[in-house]
C-alpha cells in the first residue's frame, strides 16, 4: 500500500564559488513548499551564506537536522550538492573546507533520522561513494550523481543547475515513486551527456531500500508548478530573459529580437533548454524548427516562447496546464 508521509528536509549547497550549487537547494525548497511541506520543516544551509549560522559547516548541519525533530510518521529528506572527491562531497565553507564523508553523513542520519523513511540525494563528482556501506539501509533511498570513480557534469557559470540536479528537479513533479524517479533521472542525465559527446559518462548510482518501495515522493500539484516559473512580461519588447535560460538565454533573446523575417523561440518548460530559428517567408517552418531543436537539446518536448514579435509563452503554459489537470 503506497504510503504518504510528512516530509522534513535538510537542503545543503556546499560550494560558494559556483552558483549552480546554491541554485539547486533553493529550487528544491520551492518544489517542496509547492508539495505542501511546511516552511518550518525545511532547513536550507549554503556555503554562499555570509551568516555563519547558515553556512554549510557540519556543526550547522547537525543542529539543523536536530531542530527538524524527525519522528514517527515523518520522512527525512537530505539533499547535498557540491564538488566531490572519493572522500565525499567538499563543503567549501569558512574558515576552512571539509569533506562530508559517507561516515559523517551516516552518523547524522542515525542520530536525527533514525529508522524513519529517509531519502539521501548526494550530487557531485564521485558521489557514488554514498551508495555504498555504511550508507545502505532498508529505510533509505539513496541517489548519487556519479559512480565513485566518475565525475558528474554541468557545474559551470553558464548553467543554472548541474546535469544531475536539473534532471532531479525536472522529473520529481512527474514521478509516482522513487524507483520511477531514479529511472527518469538516469535517462535524463544520459541524454544530456550524450548530446555533449561526453566520453566517460557519470553513470549515477541509486539504492532503494526494501522498506521504501511503498513510500511516495512529495506530490506536487501541477497547478502549483506555474508559480515556480520565472515571471515573464506580457510583451516581448519588455522581456529581458527566457525562463531558466540564464545569461546565455538572455543573449540568445537579444539575437532573436534583432533577427529579421519569420522566426520562433522555444523553451523547455522545466528548464532543460531553449532554441530559436528563422525561416524567411515561412512562419510554420520557423516554429517547427525551433521546437525540434529545443526538444533535441532538452530531451523532452518544448513550448513556444515567442513567434515573430509576439510573446506567446503565457498561452502555451496555460494550455499545457489545462491538459495536465
Amino acid at each position: 500500500m503506497p504510503q504518504v508521509i510528512r516530509w522534513k528536509a535538510l537542503l545543503v549547497g556546499g560550494d560558494k564559488d559556483e552558483a549552480a550549487f546554491d541554485n539547486a537547494p533553493h529550487a528544491l525548497r520551492q518544489l517542496l513548499l509547492a508539495a505542501g511541506v511546511a516552511e518550518g520543516d525545511i532547513a536550507l544551509l549554503s556555503a554562499h551564506e555570509h551568516d555563519a549560522a547558515k553556512d554549510a559547516r557540519f556543526d550547522n548541519l547537525w543542529r539543523a537536522a536536530e531542530r527538524l525533530e524527525v519522528g514517527p510518521g515523518d520522512g527525512c529528506l537530505v539533499f547535498v550538492t557540491a564538488h566531490g572527491l572519493e572522500l565525499g562531497l567538499v563543503m567549501n565553507t569558512a574558515p576552512r573546507p571539509y569533506a562530508l564523508s559517507p561516515a559523517l553523513l551516516d552518523r547524522l542520519l542515525a542520530a536525527h533520522c533514525r529508522e524513519e523513511p529517509t531519502v539521501v540525494i548526494a550530487s557531485g563528482c564521485h558521489s557514488g561513494v554514498f551508495a555504498e556501506k555504511p550508507m545502505l539501509a532498508a529505510n533509505r533511498v539513496i541517489y548519487t550523481a556519479a559512480r565513485r570513480d566518475r565525475t558528474s557534469f554541468g557545474c559551470n557559470a553558464e548553467l543554472e543547475f548541474t546535469f544531475f540536479d536539473y534532471c532531479l528537479l525536472d522529473n520529481l513533479p512527474r514521478s509516482q515513486d522513487w524507483p520511477a524517479l531514479a529511472s527518469r533521472v538516469r535517462d535524463c542525465v544520459s541524454r544530456r551527456e550524450t548530446q555533449r559527446r561526453i566520453k566517460d559518462p557519470s553513470e549515477p548510482r541509486f539504492h532503494i531500500g526494501d522498506w521504501m518501495h511503498g513510500i511516495l515522493p512529495p506530490k506536487i500539484p501541477v497547478q502549483k508548478l506555474a508559480a515556480l516559473w520565472p515571471m515573464v512580461p506580457a510583451d516581448l519588447g519588455q522581456a529581458k530573459a527566457v525562463p531558466f535560460g540564464g545569461k546565455p538565454g538572455s543573449q540568445a533573446l537579444v539575437a532573436y529580437k534583432a533577427a529579421q523575417g519569420d522566426k520562433a523561440f522555444a523553451v523547455h518548460l522545466g528548464g532543460g533548454g531553449w532554441a530559436w530559428g528563422a525561416r524567411k517567408g515561412n512562419a510554420q517552418e520557423a516554429e517547427e524548427g525551433a521546437l525540434a531543436a529545443c526538444a533535441r537539446y532538452a530531451g523532452a518536448p518544448c513550448l513556444l516562447f515567442a513567434v515573430n514579435d509576439r510573446l506567446v509563452w503565457h498561452d502555451q503554459v496555460q494550455t499545457t496546464l489545462a491538459r495536465a489537470e
